[in-house]
């Protein structure tokens, strides 16, 4: 992550969503364009125990 400052899980939500789609970008300008579409995963549990998983890219919304 190339900020220096890092989110938390006591940041505003939308602030990690930024975050997250700003790393998807850095790894969208790393790779060739043969390997459009890609996605980054984000998994993790909350303090309740409920888990969370999160798709993060271009067009995924469609796909469902």
């Amino acid at each position: 992550m190339s900020k220096a400052t890092q989110v938390t899980s006591d940041s505003p939500f939308y602030e990690v969503l930024n975050q997250w789609g700003e790393e998807l970008i850095e790894q969208e300008e790393r790779l060739s364009e043969m390997f459009a579409g890609i996605v980054i995963g984000k998994n993790f549990t909350l303090k309740s125990g409920v888990q969370v998983k999160i798709e993060i890219g271009r067009d995924i919304i469609e796909e469902a």
